[in-house]
């Protein structure tokens, strides 16, 4: 629908290869492990696959699939905001927590590849739901793609 759309903005989005990147850095149970981040184990290292996975019964496996279709968006006007996910993740241990936001951020520096009118930003005080943590940057940044193309 490339006639119907002014500009694409990316929200801390999830990236087809963030299980293959993120499952293996998680280290084997333990008893002591607390449930949360049980839960947290096996979302990421295969559970994402069942369609149960989310309230939402999101099929990420044919998303994924979908996903790495795309290779290319043109010159449609494309902005990613990126948050400090692993920044803020409470169970993750604070002395991982810079290495594995440099994965998150290696993820995301991809998007901007697809198109030759892209921005990327980073809302590092934010964790992964900068529209709850930080919504004026995801206000700021969609007005802006609005007005753009208005103005074209």
């Amino acid at each position: 629908y490339r006639a119907d759309v002014a500009g694409l903005v990316l929200v801390d989005s999830m990236h087809e290869d963030q299980f293959d990147v993120f499952g293996p850095t998680f280290p084997p149970p333990v008893p002591s492990d607390p449930p949360a981040l049980a839960g947290m184990r096996q979302f990421w290292t295969g559970g994402w696959k069942r369609l149960d996975s989310s309230i939402e019964r999101i099929d990420l496996a044919e998303t994924i699939r979908q996903g790495r279709e795309v290779v290319s968006l043109g010159d449609l006007p494309l902005r990613v905001i990126t948050a400090g996910t692993y920044l803020h993740m409470p169970l993750v241990p604070p002395a991982q927590r810079d290495m594995l936001q440099g994965l998150w951020e290696g993820l995301q520096a991809r998007f901007p590849l697809l198109s030759s009118q892209s921005t990327q930003t980073f809302v590092r005080t934010s964790g992964h739901f900068v529209q709850r943590d930080a919504p004026q940057s995801v206000v700021e940044t969609i007005r802006n793609v609005h007005q753009r193309a208005l103005s074209t």
